[in-house]
């Protein structure tokens, strides 16, 4: 009855919920219904979410303007649900695969699949094998992912480290020059008292010149070093 209600007052601004769709009769049937059901709504641009485990619902996705599949991704190994949703790829039953998993003989196993259906059987197989891909892919894009912010924080330390480096010479620089500017100050002083000491003693001026040029000397080195010591412009 709610679904003959949706039929007659659904429009392009009406969202329409179907949980298992055709369900509850023969599948066959069920399904027929459903496509039919989805047809009229897609006719009417009716945005509709339907959840449904009918092969022949898939491929009528499949082949249908404006309609998609979708499923929820499941992991086989485990035979947990991982809640993400995939768009475009529809959903598979994994009956055969949980059976294997659970323990179920095996040849309860194989005429399920004959009873599946061949083509029904394959079409399982290879939404199976997209899923596994898929979450192999899912992986490998994780793991890119964190070796892209690794690297990016590596990028970040050694540019942090380039701009330090400068700061770090020019201190350096700047404790090299105050040293040398100690030694000469110290030279000049210590010359200085030598030709002081030389006066008082009424030396020749052979003597304070000599000295002088003992200053003289000291303190071209002296700038020499001051100048070594200089970053060039």
């Amino acid at each position: 009855r709610h679904i003959i209600t949706i039929l007659e007052q659904a429009d392009d601004r009406t969202l329409v919920l179907l949980d298992e769709l055709g369900s509850g009769t023969d599948p066959a049937a069920g399904a027929a219904i459903g496509m039919a059901i989805l047809e009229r709504l897609t006719n009417r641009r009716v945005i509709t979410v339907a959840t449904t485990h009918y092969g022949a619902l898939k491929e009528f996705a499949t082949r249908t303007d404006g309609v998609e599949n979708g499923s929820m991704v499941f992991n086989v190994d485990t035979l947990m649900p991982t809640y993400r949703f995939r768009q475009g790829i529809p959903g598979a039953s994994y009956a055969v695969e949980i059976g294997q998993q659970l323990g179920m003989p095996e040849e309860v196993l194989r005429r399920a699949t004959t009873l599946i259906g061949e083509d029904e059987h394959q079409l399982d197989e290879i939404i199976i094998a997209l899923d596994k891909e898929r979450e192999r892919l899912h992986t490998a894009r994780e793991e890119a992912d964190t070796l892209r912010t690794e690297l990016d924080q590596l990028k970040q330390d050694y540019h942090e480290k380039v701009a330090a480096y400068p700061r770090k010479e020019q201190a350096l620089m700047d404790k090299a020059r105050a040293e040398a500017d100690r030694l000469l100050r110290e030279a000049q002083a210590t010359v200085e008292r030598t030709v002081a000491e030389i006066r008082e003693e009424q030396a020749s001026r052979a003597s304070i010149k000599t000295a002088q040029e003992t200053i003289k000397d000291q303190r071209s080195l002296l700038a020499a070093l001051l100048s070594d010591t200089t970053p060039a412009p």
